[in-house]
């Protein structure tokens, strides 16, 4: 009877430590699996943005302006914009 009693206790003694263990094992992959996951959008780039197929070349600020997307287009002639003689 005695016998049994100590394997009981013993044997939740190992399934606790175990379980510990396993808790550390989880946690520690966790940490190591969000580090790699979650990056910056903006580090990852597929393309290039702008791509220049003529021979006008750009400054640091149009190209800038360029890179931000489509979401910058312009879309209309204001009234105030200078007219280009050519």
């Amino acid at each position: 009877m005695v016998f049994i009693k100590n394997a009981v206790v013993l044997s939740t003694i190992i399934n606790d430590r175990i379980c510990e263990k396993r808790e550390i094992i989880v946690s520690q992959n966790v940490i190591k699996l969000c580090a790699v996951t979650f990056k910056k959008h903006e580090d990852i780039e597929f393309y290039p943005r702008v791509i220049n197929g003529t021979n006008i070349t750009f400054s640091n600020d149009e190209l800038t302006l360029l890179s931000q997307g489509l979401k910058y287009n312009l879309h209309y002639e204001h009234k105030n914009w200078t007219k280009v003689q050519h």
